[in-house]
Parts: structure tokens; C-alpha cells; sequence
């Protein structure tokens, strides 16, 4: 059975798109600042309605998978932001950065 999630050129407004893998001293740096109980909540957002979606995966390769759904290039390593206005940013302090400007991580 196949689903396609979303192509990669599809565009969702307001909602950036985190994906994370187990085991990445980057991706444990950004979790341990995001609001989980917040993150939860369905009805969440962050300044100006920003969401966030959070994607997780057990390996480099389930993660290369999933990447590849959403249009990132084939090679880019976890941790991974795609912005709303489609902007890859994998720099850990970086996405931390996004994130807060948004509301949607603490300091």
C-alpha cells in the first residue's frame, strides 16, 4: 500500500515541518527545547498562527524516506527544518532560533 503524504511542491500555509531521529545530539538539543504539552494540544499555534508538524524516525534510512515525501533533497541529515516559506534550515541553534521567533519553542 502506498500513501502519498504531500508532494514536495505542495504548499501549506503557516506550518513549518521538523523531522528528528533518534540517537542525534542536534535533534536532542531541539526537543529539549520544544513545549511538548503545548505541542500536543491540537488547537496550538504559534505567532500569527504558525504551526509545526514533527516528524520522527528510528533511523538515517526511514528518515532518508521520509525526507525524499516532502521534497528534501536525498542526503540531508536529520535535524531538518522546512520552513513555511519552503527554506531548509539544518543547523540545530538555527531551527532553535525559527522556532522561538515563531512561538513555537521556549528559549
Amino acid at each position: 500500500m502506498s500513501v502519498n503524504i504531500m508532494s514536495g511542491d505542495q504548499k501549506m500555509d503557516k506550518v513549518s515541518l521538523l523531522f528528528l531521529t533518534k540517537n542525534c545530539p542536534d535533534c536532542a538539543y531541539i526537543n529539549a527545547r520544544l513545549p511538548i504539552s503545548r505541542l500536543m494540544d491540537e488547537s496550538f499555534q504559534g505567532k500569527d498562527g504558525a504551526k509545526l508538524h514533527i516528524f520522527s524516525a528510528l533511523s538515517r534510512a526511514s528518515m532518508g524516506v521520509m525526507l525524499s515525501a516532502f521534497g528534501i533533497p536525498e542526503g540531508t541529515q536529520a535535524p531538518v527544518l522546512k520552513a513555511e516559506d519552503g527554506t531548509l534550515i539544518t543547523d540545530a541553534r538555527m531551527i532553535c532560533s525559527y522556532l522561538q521567533q515563531r512561538n513555537l519553542a521556549t528559549a
